[in-house]
């Protein structure tokens, strides 16, 4: 009888604690835990009091010894998830450095150039770009563009948040 009761007892905070992680109405989550005296309900979300509202796209062009730029390509965005992924994501800690910086990003002031090409996450981006771009030995300068769009649910194409101008790569290729 014990081994039911325990069963059972392991069985209501799994699904409790599960229900506590899904987006539901605000109301029936303080419900919940109201009655979570102990606090043995977890919350994974303790590190974002904010949830994420969209995704952000990395995407790069380059251009060769004519000027001329060729197409964009996306170089960082959300990875496409697998169900392995709730038990086993390790791309998932590279993608979420990036997507960091590129939050920070975000609230570029675009009407100050200047200010936004010295700052951290410019050049941590324009780096990390620059990187991917010398990859191709005919590139010989690289222009980024930052995105975000509304989650992988979303059927709104992305926005574009920042644009930047135009790089030249290292001389020493």
């Amino acid at each position: 009888m014990g081994t039911v009761i325990t069963a059972v007892a392991l069985t209501a905070w799994f699904i409790v604690s599960a229900v506590g992680q899904l987006t539901v109405p605000r109301r029936l989550l303080d419900r919940l835990r109201a009655w979570d005296i102990f606090g043995i309900v977890p919350n994974y979300r303790f590190f974002a009091p904010r949830p994420v509202q969209h995704d952000y796209h990395l995407l790069m062009r380059t251009a060769g010894s004519s000027g001329e730029f060729g197409p964009w390509h996306q170089v960082a965005g959300p990875p496409d998830r697998c169900w392995w992924h709730i038990a086993w994501n390790p791309d998932r800690r590279a993608f979420k450095g990036l997507s960091d910086v590129m939050s920070v990003a975000h609230r570029f002031d675009v009407q100050r150039p200047r200010a936004v090409q010295v700052s951290l996450p410019y050049l941590a981006i324009l780096n990390y770009v620059t990187a991917v771009a010398s990859r191709d030995p005919a590139a010989r300068e690289v222009q980024f563009v930052l995105a975000i769009s509304h989650g992988v649910l979303s059927d709104e194409s992305p926005d574009v948040i920042f644009k930047s101008g135009r790089h030249r790569l290292g001389e020493s290729r």
